[in-house]
């Protein structure tokens, strides 16, 4: 069924991106100006086919095999996006070739199959052909591939289009894990290609692809300033992408998802829902990716082809924290999962503190197709602790990628055996968000990236109600399998060590699923060698008839001898990851020299050791009795350091906190609950309190009458927050170190 379209005042007003920034993109491409411009080149000598009817017998099937329709983001891919729309245009016809930049998914695909079931109604059965076996070609980014899959899963098509890809895009995940190659090569569209690049896309088998859904619950609104084209506010329709008002079986092959923990988050909550096929992330990566998107749109002109944007995003990732500090998500994200090998409860997911970005993956392809979960190293398989992946299993993989060194050496795929950290596999996740900053009660930010296209997200104080993100399964797609010659020739010695991991198969809940190799074809190029170049190759026709060989492959009089049995093609992995490994290897080199000499620099400023010692300050407690209260000066400012009777300790307890201005409990204040350690600055304006006194037997600043509690937390008066605690340690039982 298709969803109506919704009138102008049920939208809610928020301002986001109504496309994908690939599709956006400021027109650098005179060709591609000209070709705007140009009219349908059949139009001139077309006459309508009622004037036609009895002239001539039609020959072929009375039915079209494979009624397909393409979508085409003609500012990707450099020039190439114009080539092949005017390509396409001829072979297809202009009137089933769509240029994104003009004609928008959702009102044509909406169009289209109310057409087809009105005259399906009426008894058109050719309509019914076409509704029931449309393919839809998408040519584009990674950005542009789920735009589409988004449209189709919110409009509720039955049955939903098999979308196939055409890769014009930087990382082009989707298309290699569905074998359409890392790259588009011109020679695809070339007059004696064609035929077989649209027979591959006749050919393909269809394959369901897990659909996510993604909701972020935030306490204030103002938190979403910045929303990407794939998301939107909850309730809002899928026109522009984001939406999340289709139910969750609207264009779903099957499956359906069930709400975690408070996904609605705090009263008065703003919620932002949107959906993904390939990735999650948040941390460093996305803000080298949110780097690189802010370049794209200030200066399009640098980012033109895809190697130098590869260029760019490693020059991002060099510059972004990598390899500078950079305080770990540990403190302001806590995971939580349920479902998949860990059982169906929900789990805290412990996140180690060297972690700095995390990334939730469906498919196992990443950044332009790096392995960072390690489907080659098959670990953890035999003791049951996860399964094979595969991207219509139901499971995300949660990763994590540690310092810059861990991350380049992961992203060059150096080794099968280096991989990221792998967190968990799970049917549901949720992650709580909150800013720990120097500042109290200041929002902090971090850098998410959905699909490829990354934002600056806020995230709230540890004083409000976090920020949640609640990832659950839709329900799925349909893909488009191209599984001709998509492995190019076996690897030496990969038949023996990779076999048995791609033969493997899975268990799920108690039940097998398919094995690695018969349930995505796509993965087994990390066991074999993989070819863009014969992604779409002519297929092999050994045995036909010599006029329909040569009519099926035009380039037949290719040979190969023993010797290129053994060479790897343009494309090959093994050359790519060599390729990728020197690239990064330079980049990171040329940083590690420019962080060596800010390091030299910055190490020439050192403080003197007079100024050091007064950094810290070491205080023997041996001689402080209990209940007193004594005064020590570190950097300029009064220290209190006092020693409480187990009554002081009593009463600190007994305070609710929901009573107290700046609600703190007593043991987040205490290292050790005898000694309180505290700046002895009144947070008003700056006095110094007097010890044990006032009306709770802490402390009293007689200026404005600011009453502190034992614990050092204010009760009464004008000063609005608690004495500071400072940093300090205890060296042992009867010495402590300040600073």
């Amino acid at each position: 069924m298709v969803s109506k379209p919704e009138t102008e005042g049920s939208r809610p007003s928020v301002l986001h991106r109504q496309a994908p920034d690939e599709v956006t993109q400021p027109i650098t491409n005179q060709e591609y100006q000209e070709l705007r411009e140009m009219s349908d080149m059949r139009e001139p000598y077309r006459i309508p086919g009622e004037y036609l009817l009895g002239c001539k017998k039609y020959v072929g099937n009375d039915l079209a095999d494979t009624p397909l329709i393409a979508f085409i983001n003609g500012r990707s891919g450099g020039q190439m996006g114009t080539q092949l729309l005017t390509v396409l245009s001829r072979s297809l016809g202009q009137s089933q070739v769509f240029d994104l930049s003009e004609d928008r998914p959702e009102p044509v695909l909406r169009t289209l199959w109310s057409n087809l079931m009105e005259r399906e109604a009426k008894g058109d059965k050719l309509a019914a052909h076409i509704r029931r076996n449309l393919r839809v070609l998408c040519a584009g980014g990674d950005g542009t591939v789920t735009w589409i899959l988004k449209t189709i899963f919110d409009l509720g098509l039955e049955p939903a289009p098999a979308v196939a890809v055409l890769p014009l895009g930087t990382g082009n995940d989707l298309a290699l894990s569905f074998g359409w190659g890392n790259a588009f090569l011109k020679k695809w569209i070339a007059a004696d290609q064609l035929y077989h690049t649209l027979q591959r896309y006749a050919e393909a088998q269809p394959r369901a692809l897990d659909a996510w859904r993604i909701t972020l619950a935030g306490p204030t609104p103002d938190l979403f300033e910045h929303l990407p084209h794939s998301l939107s506010l909850a309730g809002a329709g899928s026109e522009g992408g984001g939406g999340g008002g289709a139910p969750a079986s609207a264009g779903a092959v099957g499956g359906g998802a069930t709400e975690g923990p408070d996904v609605q988050g705090p009263p008065g909550a703003t919620r932002v829902t949107g959906m993904f096929w390939n990735y999650f992330s948040v941390g460093l990566d996305a803000e080298a990716a949110y780097g690189f998107h802010a370049l794209r749109e200030s200066r399009p002109w640098a980012a033109q082809t895809r190697v130098m944007n590869q260029a760019w995003y490693g020059w991002y990732s060099c510059t972004s924290g990598w390899f500078c500090a950079a305080p770990p998500l540990r403190n302001s994200v806590r995971l939580r999962g349920r479902g998949g090998p860990g059982g169906p409860a929900w789990r805290d997911i412990p996140l180690p503190a060297s972690v700095r970005a995390i990334v939730v993956l469906n498919l196992q392809s990443y950044g332009g197709g790096r392995d960072i979960w390690g489907l080659s190293d098959g670990g953890g398989l035999r003791q049951g602790k996860r399964v094979v992946p595969i991207f219509s299993d139901g499971l995300v993989e949660v990763v994590g990628f540690k310092n810059g060194w861990h991350t380049a050496m992961v992203m060059g795929q150096v080794s099968n055996k280096l991989h990221g950290k792998r967190l968990g596999q799970v049917e549901e996740l949720e992650l709580e968000f909150q800013a720990h900053g120097r500042v109290k009660d200041e929002a902090g930010k971090t850098h998410m990236q959905l699909d490829g296209e990354p934002w600056p997200q806020g995230v709230p104080p540890a004083s409000s109600a976090p920020l949640k993100v609640l990832i659950s399964r839709a329900g799925q797609s349909s893909m488009l399998l191209n599984s001709f010659d998509m492995q190019g020739p076996v690897k030496s010695g990969a038949s023996a060590a990779g076999a048995p991991f791609c033969n493997a198969t899975a268990t799920l809940n108690g039940s097998a699923v398919p094995s690695l190799a018969a349930a995505q074809p796509a993965v087994n190029a990390w066991c074999r060698g993989y070819s863009a170049d014969a992604a779409l190759s002519p297929a092999n026709t050994s045995g036909l008839p010599p006029t329909v060989h040569a009519l099926k492959n035009p380039t037949h009089a290719i040979t190969y001898d023993e010797s290129n049995h053994i060479r790897f093609p343009p494309g090959d992995p093994s050359k790519r990851a060599f390729t990728y490994f020197v690239l990064t290897g330079g980049r990171f080199i040329g940083a590690s020299a420019v962080r060596l000499a800010v390091l030299k620099f910055i190490l020439s400023m050192t403080a003197t050791k007079d100024v050091l010692a007064m950094a810290n300050l070491e205080v023997d407690l041996s001689k402080i009795q209990p209940g007193q209260t004594i005064t020590v000066k570190w950097r300029g400012k009064p220290v209190f350091i006092r020693r409480r009777t187990e009554d002081d300790i009593a009463k600190a307890n007994a305070v609710e906190l929901s009573n107290l201005r700046d609600p703190e409990p007593d043991s987040v204040r205490v290292k050790n609950p005898e000694w309180l350690i505290v700046i002895g600055v009144c947070t008003h304006l700056g006095c110094v309190p007097l010890p044990n006194a006032g009306d709770y037997q802490g402390w009293f600043c007689p200026c404005h009458g600011s009453h502190y509690d034992t614990s050092g937390r204010i009760r009464k008066g004008p000063a609005p927050y608690n004495l500071e605690v400072p940093t300090y340690s205890f060296m042992d039982d009867d010495k402590v170190v300040v600073g």
